[in-house]
């Protein structure tokens, strides 16, 4: 079965050959089996802050800024910001993840993200089934023609008139797709990016993202407990998020009241209340297994 998503081809692996690998920031905070987060697009890892500090007790947390994002390497190469690099890193922090002990058997590893954060962690899962315990889907991105074209617009007006312009444009302006809570709380982070890298990554991976229904066969068969948080102010994921319920077998969709896009920091005590939920379901499941 060939199914129309996203896949990683080590490209890590071939940078470092050149000479070239791309150092990521990554944070690591408390112990216990291993949960990965990505980011959404201008965002870093320090948007997960709320969720390290809640979960850290039990969990080892490990979040990262994505290429072109805060603290880690921005590649002056446009074609290095596609969705086989941008899975490859995320691949790289789950890997070690999941390898971060000394006792040789397989640790419990949940991966999950926000908005271009969650695409980048369904198309791994969808290639490496077998290595994830959990997946954790919030604030899922819409796809389709709208959403390709202003990917493409963003792109241009940041390369055309800057990130302060192009931000007050698309994003936390009186006439861009956010609302002004989540439109406050992405500005404060959004500056501090490399402009070039987020141009690129508009065009080469949130204006190809695949739309739900052509990954329809694989989502079915991805037999990974799966939970899906969106807001319900969110009116750029609702509909994405619902659609992703309907299709993966074993999942649960959690729509949190007052939030928005950025549903982690809109209602964080919410969102670590499912969070939790979410991770003793997998730890009892787990124990049932074994």
């Amino acid at each position: 079965m060939v199914a129309d998503f996203p896949r990683w081809q080590d490209t890590r692996k071939l940078s470092e050959a050149a000479g070239a690998a791309v150092r990521l920031h990554v944070d690591r905070q408390g112990s216990g089996p291993a949960v990965v987060l990505a980011h959404g697009f201008g965002g870093s890892a320090r948007n997960f802050l709320p969720q390290a500090r809640f979960l850290r007790s039990l969990h080892k947390v490990w979040l990262y800024d994505m290429r072109g994002h805060a603290r880690s390497d921005a590649p002056t190469r446009c074609d290095a910001y596609g969705w086989p690099a941008l899975l490859d890193d995320f691949h790289g922090v789950s890997v070690a993840a999941s390898s971060d002990v000394a006792n040789p058997v397989k640790r419990p590893l949940v991966v999950g993200g926000l908005s271009l954060g969650a695409a980048t962690a369904l198309f791994w899962s969808l290639q490496t089934p077998l290595a994830i315990d959990g997946l954790v889907l919030a604030a899922y991105p819409n796809s389709g023609e709208t959403q390709r074209q202003w990917a493409l617009d963003f792109a241009a007006s940041i390369i055309d008139e800057g990130l302060e312009k192009a931000g007050n444009r698309f994003v936390w302006g009186s006439q861009a797709a956010y609302g002004n809570a989540d439109a406050g709380m992405i500005r404060r982070g959004f500056m501090e990016h490399s402009p070039e890298a987020l141009a690129a990554i508009l065009r080469l991976a949130l204006a190809k993202l695949p739309d739900i229904g052509s990954m329809v066969p694989a989502l079915k068969e991805l037999n990974i407990p799966t939970l899906i948080l969106v807001g319900d102010n969110d009116t750029l994921s609702l509909a994405a998020s619902r659609e992703l319920a309907s299709h993966i077998p074993n999942s649960r969709l959690a729509i949190i009241e007052r939030a928005g896009h950025v549903v982690n920091l809109s209602q964080p005590e919410a969102v670590n209340q499912e969070l939790a939920r979410f991770l003793d379901y997998l730890a009892s499941r787990q124990a049932h297994i074994t």
